[in-house]
């Protein structure tokens, strides 16, 4: 849910992969991913032969909340977000994990002014980006997502129930280089959704917590972003699954995200050198 905290995350492609094409994903080629788990002293589960998707996610800027935020920040706040960022899934099929990470843009968030020739800080307004890192469990139907904001990690675990929601159609469009098909949903809580996957590849996962169709998705379109395909790769590594503690139920999750709204929007921060300074935390979702 879109609020007047934002955050997303961005993280650059994986190099060390072989992108797959349409004609490998319908080879013999490709088999179907050996999962292998095992458990060390954190109870760690590792997967082997993942597949990572990397897409492009874009926010739709509502003008309505950006219009709440101090004058002086509206504008930073439509620059930084209209900028593209990029997110990673890595999944076999049966247990995933989806998340951005932040551009160096993220961490240079003073503004400085040069004046003489000596640059000094004329306004410190830090602007706090935070994603949420989903880990899914597709054989369970269960997600796990967590987002850590100000130093404090928070971890709330919801059951996956897409799959019934999704309207398969016939139409079909190009992602990517790759022929996908559409499917659309309307919930109270996601909104109106429309997605299009890879019925080449059977893997029932997707960005975020979408899920539930017969095929890799491969785009997302609801009311506050846009997520698209990039590339899709054959990872020859280890993925780790973390076991999860101390976690939310919804309605505490929701609570505390309240209070850390209320406590960073717009708080007036004065530093040891009496500069005042604007926090501002953004999250999407």
């Amino acid at each position: 849910m879109y609020t007047v905290l934002v955050i997303l995350t961005l993280m650059n492609g994986c190099s060390d992969k072989k992108a797959l094409t349409e004609n490998e994903l319908n080879s013999n080629s490709i088999s179907t991913n050996e999962i292998k788990m095992k458990n060390d002293k954190q109870n760690i589960g590792i997967i082997k032969n993942s597949y990572t998707i990397e897409y492009v996610e874009t926010v739709k800027i509502d003008e309505a909340k950006v219009a709440q935020l101090p004058v002086h920040a509206q504008q930073m706040i439509k620059d930084r977000l209209s900028k593209p960022r990029y997110s990673v899934l890595e999944t076999n099929g049966n247990e995933s994990i989806y998340k951005t990470l932040a551009t160096e843009d993220d961490k240079n968030n003073n503004q400085v002014e040069n004046t003489n020739g000596n640059k000094r800080i004329v306004k410190n307004t830090t602007i706090s980006f935070v994603s949420d890192v989903f880990y899914k469990n597709l054989e369970t139907s269960t997600i796990y997502k967590t987002t850590e904001i100000k130093g404090e990690k928070l971890t709330v675990m919801q059951k996956s129930d897409l799959q019934n929601l999704w309207k398969i159609t016939n139409e079909t469009k190009s992602v990517g280089g790759y022929t996908a098909q559409k499917a659309t949903l309307d919930d109270p809580k996601l909104g109106q959704v429309t997605a299009w996957y890879l019925s080449e590849i059977a893997i029932t996962d997707g960005p975020e917590i979408f899920n539930g169709l017969p095929g890799l998705i491969v785009e997302v379109e609801t009311d506050k972003k846009y997520i698209t395909l990039k590339s899709i790769n054959k990872a020859e590594k280890e993925i780790q699954l973390p076991s999860f503690s101390n976690v939310l139920t919804t309605q505490e999750y929701s609570k505390k995200m309240e209070e850390l709204k209320q406590s960073s929007i717009s708080s007036k921060i004065e530093n040891s050198s009496g500069v005042k300074t604007n926090r501002i935390v953004i999250k999407s979702e």
